[in-house]
């Protein structure tokens, strides 16, 4: 019996547990994506590649197993390349399939002809060109399992565009079984015990939750772990909800003095990149002894020398720490003089922080306008945070309780508007410096145009807007709708206009510390 080549493609990814398609269809790849259907897969049509790309990333990091991004060749791939890398940066598994020029006109100035393999290799942990439609099981399957073993990173797999339709005799094609999730893997046990002996021995202990310990959802161990021995913790942006923000070992709010004091230092899934400013003086004690735990072995003694390296899935890893101290005391007393620091930091920020939600001056600030935003906020909200002053503040005052949790609609979009980026300008200033001769050596780069309002863009899906100026509208716009929020079936953008002076509290260390090497 023969069959199409796009069946054949969109078997090999049903086998293989693909079940989301994400992407822009066009030549060649519309055949394609309704083979994917047929075969039960679900395509969610996207605006643009580097969107599709980054939202079948983010499956692969919810559930360990990758999405697919579909694009067409040329400007559709260069687009996707975007989420490509940033899969690759954070570690989740992502398959690209593009569509290419025919198999017989390689060189000829094909339709969108591109050096599609080339282009995608610095960014992928596995890229192939299929030379044949029975070639393409073997393929698929080779993506979907390198994707997600070892550390996880996008691969991509190129279909010639005549491919797709061209047919073959079933009798062809051998579909590989499914590839199994990754195998656990163990650290050696005399490390463990090694850093069982170093925790013990600390006066000054500290546990970082890194992002691996949310995509290895770890969290089950983790916090046995963290509440057996009664140990502080530090999120990072990425590790948040593995232990909720809220929990009384949570030291964020005492973050400067807790890398800089702690004598030994736990990292579970966590890089000593420069979000923990590379483990190096002035932001880390240079004598602090780092315990690492890492699926990926290269990264061990990263920027500083691990006292003790468990190389292991995380969840495994948590297990095996657990059972050395089964039937111990504590590793941390919590009358201990290291405890009472960290709770005076704790406290003495989180006052300063109460001060500045209470401001009701207008325009409001960031911290005003989060205050009323957290009242009315579920436990179980899922927060997207982005955008310089938005996103520092914002996950300083949003708590996250659970990891990885998924997108559900009706999403609300709340716009921090402060008229730039960091800062902009008051409408009045604006309008007095765009008088001038030349805007682009005039006015300052961190300034927008003053006053959008992007609620607007709320009618475009027949969704709902609000423009925001105080407190008390806030309160009675937010109050409307988390009060409707479960029998609403459409986005809704709130634009709340901020101060665009307004910025974050001083702080003892600037964002991008420069370690002395």
């Amino acid at each position: 019996m023969m069959v199409e080549g796009s069946a054949v493609i969109a078997q090999s990814l049903k086998t293989q547990g693909v079940e989301f398609v994400f992407g822009i269809v066009g030549i060649p790849i519309v055949e394609l994506a309704l083979a994917f259907q047929d075969a039960g897969i679900q395509f969610i049509g996207m605006r643009n590649e580097q969107a599709a790309s980054y939202a079948a990333s983010a499956v692969g990091f919810l559930t360990g197993r990758p999405a697919c991004c579909l694009v067409v060749p040329g400007p559709g791939l260069i687009h996707a390349l975007a989420g490509m890398a940033n899969a690759s940066v954070n570690c989740w598994p992502l398959l690209v399939i593009a569509g290419g020029y025919d198999t017989d006109q390689a060189g000829m100035g094909a339709f969108q002809e591109w050096p599609q393999v080339e282009a995608s290799r610095p960014y992928v942990k596995y890229a192939a060109r299929l030379e044949g439609l029975q070639f393409a099981p073997f393929h698929i399957e080779k993506a979907v399992r390198t994707s997600m073993y070892g550390r996880p990173g996008p691969c991509y797999i190129e279909v010639p565009g005549d491919m797709i339709t061209n047919t073959v005799d079933d009798s062809s094609i051998s579909f590989p079984s499914r590839c199994p999730s990754p195998p656990s893997m163990l650290a050696d046990p005399t490390a463990i015990l090694k850093a069982v002996d170093s925790l013990r021995n600390a006066k000054c202990p500290l546990v970082i939750i890194g992002k691996g310990a949310a995509y290895g959802k770890a969290e089950k161990e983790i916090r046995k772990f963290v509440l057996k021995n009664n140990l502080p913790f530090l999120p990072t942006p990425m590790g948040k909800g593995v232990m909720p923000d809220d929990h009384p070992l949570c030291v964020s709010a005492a973050r400067s003095r807790c890398l800089k004091g702690a004598d030994v230092i736990i990292l579970f899934g966590a890089r000593l990149n420069w979000i923990l400013h590379f483990g190096k003086s002035p932001r880390f004690s240079p004598n602090a002894k780092v315990i690492q735990i890492d699926v990926c072995a290269e990264e061990m003694s990263n920027n500083v020398a691990s006292h003790v390296m468990l190389v292991g899935d995380i969840k495994s890893v948590a297990k095996q720490l657990n059972s050395a101290l089964e039937g111990q005391v504590s590793l941390c007393d919590p009358g201990c003089s290291w405890w009472y620091s960290l709770q005076q930091k704790v406290q003495e920020n989180s006052l300063l922080s109460k001060s500045l939600m209470t401001d009701a001056s207008l325009p409001m600030s960031f911290y005003s306008a989060y205050s009323m935003i957290v009242q009315f906020l579920p436990r179980s909200v899922v927060i997207v945070n982005e955008g310089s002053t938005t996103m520092d503040i914002g996950r300083t005052v949003f708590n996250s309780h659970f990891p990885r949790q998924r997108y559900k609609l009706p999403v609300i979009f709340i716009v921090m508007n402060n008229n730039g980026i960091y800062q902009g300008m008051d409408g009045e200033s604006w309008a007095d410096i765009s008088s001038a001769d030349c805007l682009g050596t005039s006015l300052p780069p961190t300034s927008l145009t003053p006053n959008l309002q992007y609620n607007m863009f709320a009618g475009l899906y027949n969704g709902e807007g609000y423009n925001i100026k105080t407190l008390n509208e806030l309160s009675s716009t937010l109050k409307k709708v988390f009060t409707t929020l479960p029998s609403r079936r459409c986005p809704v953008i709130i634009n709340v206009e901020v101060s665009p002076y307004s910025s974050k509290k001083p702080q003892e260390f600037s964002w991008l510390t420069r370690s002395k090497l």
